[in-house]
This record gives structure tokens, C-alpha cells and sequence, in this order.
């Protein structure tokens, strides 16, 4: 090797080292809301939640059992406060 290749490398190592931090950087700040549905539907439900349930004093949150089987209605007219169940994919009061 000669004198002028030795001091190329750890510039190359450098070089490489900045490409890849800055891949990293980018990569970081995509969001990846399309290729994760879970994510994207946690995102969603919490925007729901904000938006819809600010209003009720009971809020129900579950899976398929609370989307089919709890009724908001009959826990509004038992309690006497406004409710709002908050399953799966949809908003329902």
C-alpha cells in the first residue's frame, strides 16, 4: 500500500459511517402507519377517543365482546350519564 491509500481509508470508513447514520435519520422519521395496521389502529382509536369521548362520563373500550354486547344506551338510562363504547373500528353511542 501506499503511503496516499492508507489515509484514504479512514475517510472512506467515515464516508460510510455518515451514509449511514444518515439512512438511519430518514428511516426514523417515515411514518409507518401503512405497513403496521396495529399501529395504524391504535393511532385511530386514540384520535376517537380525544374526539368522541371527551363528551361522555363512561367510556367502554374493548374488543369484539364490548362492540357487540355493550350497549351505551342501556348504561346511559341505568347510571343517568352520557356513555360511549369505543370498540374495534367504529364509534357508536
Amino acid at each position: 500500500m501506499t503511503r496516499r491509500s492508507r489515509g484514504l481509508a479512514p475517510l472512506g470508513l467515515l464516508g460510510a459511517l455518515a451514509l449511514v447514520a444518515l439512512a438511519e435519520l430518514a428511516a426514523g422519521r417515515i411514518d409507518l402507519g401503512a405497513s403496521n395496521p396495529d399501529g395504524a389502529f391504535w393511532r385511530h382509536r386514540a384520535r376517537a377517543a380525544r374526539r368522541e369521548a371527551a363528551r361522555c362520563r363512561v367510556l367502554c373500550l374493548g374488543d369484539s365482546l364490548v362492540k357487540y354486547a355493550v350497549d351505551p344506551a342501556v348504561i346511559e338510562a341505568r347510571l343517568g350519564r352520557r356513555a360511549c363504547n369505543l370498540p374495534g373500528r367504529g364509534y357508536v353511542s
